[in-house]
C-alpha cells in the first residue's frame, strides 16, 4: 500500500513539472524534440529566450528551425541540434507559440514534421494612450520680398496665423540669421540676413503652436523653398584720359592726340578703333573736335572725352593762277593755253580756239612773265578739232558750257594786190619799226601810235650784191631762224651768221609778240602772230602783219614756215622761205647741208605740194585793205578745210 502511494506522488510531480513549464515533448524517431529553454517559462518581456531543440535523423534530414510566436519568426540550420534566441524587447505580456520544425530531403516546410511549446511573457499593464493637445493654428501668409535673391541680400519674410490668440509662432531657415526667430504676434516680418549661405534653393519651415501646447507637441507647419544666386560681379565703368599736344596749330601743322583707358571693353576716337592706350597724328585743315570712346561692358557706362584742336588759317599769298578763271587764254613762249579750273591747258592750234567759242583776240598773260605763268600747274591737252573734233564738243560742254563755237567767215575775193616780194633784193627797203621790250599785255585793237612819239626811222641803205654772187644761208639756232646774204662759201661762218641775227629780229618786229624762240617747231614760233594779227605804223600808215589761217590758200609774198618733219623741209629745224606764187605753191628759199667746205644751195622759184603742216605769214600791208584771199571752190562747203567742212556738212555752218 505504501508502495503504491509512493509512485503516486512521483506521477503527481511529473505532471506538476511540466504543466509548469508549457512544454511537451514528444519523443519519436524523425520527429523533432525540444529539450531545453532558457530562462523557463514565464518571463518578464524584454528577456532573451534561448531554446535548444534536437531531431533523430537519418538520409532523408534536411533542415531545421526553431519559430517564436508564429512561423514569421523563425531561425533556420541545417543541424539536428539547434539552439536560437529570441529577443522579446518590443513585445507585450501574453503566451506566445514555439514552433520546432524538421524538413525533409525535397520537401518544403509545408509538410514537415513538427513540435510546439508555448511561453509566457510577463510585464506591467499599458499605460493610458495620452490625448493630444489642439493642433496649432493654420499660417494663412507666408511670403517673401524679394521673390528671389543674391546670396547676401536681406529678404523680409511676412507671416499671419488664423488665431486671435496663438500660442507662438516660430522660424527655422536652413542657412542665414533672422531678425525674428519667434513670436506670440497674429501678424508680423521678420528679415533673413543671407550671408554666408551657399547659393541654389534654401527651405524655411514656419510653425504655431496652440496656446495650450507649452512643448509643441501639436504645431501646425509650413516649408517653403527660396532660391539664392551668386552675388554678381560688380560692372566696373571705363574710366579714360584724352588729350592732345597742342590744342592750337597753324593750318599745315600738325599734333598728337593721346589717351589712356582702363576697364573698357573697346576704343575708338570718331568711331576708329583704337588701342586701350596709345598717340596718334592729325593734321586737320580747320578747327575740329575729336572724340573718344571708351565703350563699357554690357551693364557699364561709357566714357567719353573730347579734345578740339584749334586751327588758324595761314594767309598764303595770291598765287598766279588766282588771276585767272576759266576760260581765260594766256601765252607761254608761243604756245597758247586756256586756264580750266585752275590748271592750264594747251591749245593746239587756233581752230580748237574757234571750235570752243573762244575769240583768238582774248589771250592776256596779264602783267605775269612767261616763268611765271609756268607755274601754273599744266592739265591734258585740249582735243585737236582737226583730229578729234566730238572730244572737243565734249570739253566745251563739260567745262565751257555757255560758249558758242565761232565760225569764220568764208573766203572772199581780196580786193587788193598784194605786191610780190622778190627774195633777191637784199636788203629790204621798206621802213621798219625798230626792235623794242616785250610786252606785257595782249591787244585785241589796233594799236596807232602818233607820230611824235614814234621813234626817229633811220633809212636803210641799199646795198647790191657782188658778182659773181651765190645765195647762201645761216640756220640761228639761238632763235631758230634763217638768214640769206650774197657772200662767199669761205664767209658762211663768220658773215653770215653776224648778219643773221639783225635778219632775225627785222622779221620777228612784223610780229608783236616776236615769238621766234622755238626752233623745233613751227607753231611754237606762229602762236601768236596766228591767233593776234599784228599791227604796227610805218611813217604815219597802220600796217599788219598776220598768219593765214589752214583754209586760206597763200599769196605770192608771204613768208612760209614749216617744221622740219613736214614735206619739203629740208633742214634740222624751223625752215623758212619766200612765196613766189600762192597756186600752184611757188617758193625760193635756201638749204644748207651742212658738210665741212660745202657752199649752200638754194630752191628758187621751186614748185612744191601743200601740206596743212606749213604756215603762211602775211607781208606788211595796209591794216584797213586786208582780206582773205577767195576760195577756188564751187562746192558750198569744200570751201572749208577740215574740220570747218565737217561743220559745214552737219549745218553748224549756215
Amino acid at each position: 500500500m505504501k508502495t503504491n502511494t509512493f509512485w503516486r506522488g512521483l506521477l503527481i510531480l511529473v505532471l506538476i513539472a511540466g504543466s509548469l513549464s508549457k512544454v511537451n515533448p514528444v519523443k519519436a524517431l524523425g520527429t523533432p524534440q525540444i529539450v531545453g529553454i532558457d530562462p523557463s517559462s514565464p518571463a518578464p518581456v524584454g528577456t532573451t529566450v534561448s531554446i535548444y531543440a534536437t531531431v533523430q535523423w537519418d538520409s532523408d534530414f534536411r533542415s531545421m528551425r526553431i519559430c517564436f510566436r508564429d512561423e514569421n519568426w523563425c531561425q533556420e540550420d541545417g543541424s539536428p541540434d539547434l539552439t536560437k534566441n529570441f529577443d522579446t524587447s518590443g513585445l507585450s505580456a501574453g503566451t506566445y507559440t514555439i514552433i520546432v520544425e524538421v524538413a525533409a530531403v525535397d520537401k518544403g516546410w509545408d509538410t514537415a514534421n513538427k513540435t510546439y511549446g508555448s511561453f509566457e511573457l510577463i510585464g506591467p499593464s499599458p499605460e493610458p494612450t495620452p490625448i493630444p493637445p489642439p493642433r496649432g493654428p493654420n499660417i494663412s501668409i507666408f511670403d517673401f520680398s524679394p521673390g528671389s535673391a543674391n546670396v547676401g541680400d536681406s529678404v523680409t519674410i511676412h507671416i499671419k496665423v488664423d488665431s486671435v490668440n496663438p500660442g507662438a509662432t516660430k522660424l527655422n531657415v536652413s542657412c542665414g540669421s533672422l531678425t525674428k526667430n519667434e513670436t506670440s504676434e497674429v501678424e508680423f516680418y521678420t528679415d533673413w540676413n543671407t550671408g554666408g549661405c551657399p547659393t541654389g534653393s534654401q527651405t524655411v519651415t514656419v510653425l504655431s503652436r496652440d496656446v495650450d501646447d507649452p512643448d509643441w507637441r501639436n504645431p501646425s507647419s509650413t516649408t517653403r523653398s527660396y532660391s539664392l544666386s551668386a552675388q554678381p560681379v560688380p560692372i566696373q565703368s571705363p574710366t579714360a584720359n584724352f588729350w592732345a599736344d597742342s590744342s592750337s596749330i597753324l593750318q599745315g601743322q600738325c599734333a598728337y592726340l593721346y589717351w589712356d583707358t582702363a576697364y573698357a571693353a573697346g576704343v575708338d576716337i570718331d568711331g576708329l578703333g583704337v588701342n586701350a592706350s596709345g598717340s596718334t597724328q592729325v593734321c586737320p585743315n580747320v578747327t575740329q573736335k575729336f572724340t573718344l570712346t571708351a565703350h563699357a561692358s554690357p551693364g557699364g557706362v561709357d566714357a567719353q572725352r573730347n579734345v578740339t584742336i584749334t586751327v588758324t588759317a595761314v594767309q598764303q599769298p595770291p598765287t598766279i593762277v588766282d588771276s585767272f578763271q576759266t576760260g581765260d587764254v594766256i601765252n607761254i613762249d608761243g604756245n597758247i593755253h586756256v586756264i580750266v579750273d585752275g590748271k592750264r591747258r594747251h591749245v593746239p592750234n587756233p581752230e580748237t580756239l574757234d571750235a570752243l567759242g573762244i575769240s583768238r583776240g582774248l589771250i592776256n598773260n596779264k602783267g605775269f612773265s612767261d616763268s611765271e605763268l609756268s607755274q601754273i600747274i599744266q592739265g591734258p591737252d585740249i582735243p585737236d578739232v582737226n583730229i578729234d573734233p566730238t572730244g572737243v564738243v565734249s570739253f566745251r560742254e563739260a567745262y565751257l558750257p555757255n560758249l558758242v563755237p565761232i565760225v569764220p567767215k568764208p573766203p572772199t575775193q581780196a580786193t587788193t594786190t598784194v605786191p610780190l616780194v622778190v627774195p633777191t633784193v637784199k636788203p629790204t627797203t621798206r621802213p621798219m619799226a625798230q626792235p623794242t621790250a616785250k610786252p606785257t599785255a595782249t591787244f585785241t585793237q589796233p594799236v596807232v601810235v602818233p607820230p611824235e612819239q614814234q621813234p626817229e626811222q633811220q633809212e636803210v641803205p641799199i646795198v647790191t650784191p657782188p658778182e659773181p654772187w651765190t645765195f647762201e644761208e645761216w640756220w640761228c639756232k639761238e632763235i631758230g631762224l634763217f638768214c640769206d646774204i650774197s657772200v662767199g662759201a669761205t664767209s658762211v661762218n663768220t658773215e653770215c651768221k653776224t648778219q643773221c641775227v639783225p635778219e632775225a629780229r627785222r622779221h620777228r618786229d612784223d610780229l608783236f609778240y616776236r615769238k621766234w624762240s622755238q626752233a623745233s617747231t613751227a607753231d611754237g614760233i606762229l602762236k601768236d602772230a596766228m591767233l593776234n594779227p599784228t599791227f604796227f605804223d610805218n611813217n604815219g600808215q597802220l600796217m599788219q602783219v598776220g598768219v593765214r589761217p589752214p583754209r586760206e590758200d597763200p599769196q605770192a609774198g608771204d613768208l612760209i614756215i614749216w617744221p622740219s618733219g613736214c614735206d619739203n623741209a629740208w633742214s634740222g629745224g624751223c625752215h623758212i622761205g619766200y612765196v613766189n606764187d600762192g597756186s600752184p605753191l611757188t617758193i625760193t628759199d635756201s638749204n644748207w647741208k651742212y658738210q665741212e667746205g660745202a657752199i649752200c644751195s638754194r630752191r628758187d622759184e621751186k614748185p612744191i605740194d601743200y601740206d596743212p603742216c606749213m604756215k603762211f605769214i602775211t607781208p606788211p600791208i595796209p591794216a584797213e585793205t586786208y582780206q582773205p584771199a577767195p576760195a577756188q571752190t564751187t562746192d558750198k562747203c569744200s570751201q572749208y578745210k577740215w574740220p570747218w567742212s565737217w561743220f559745214c556738212k552737219w549745218g553748224l555752218i549756215k
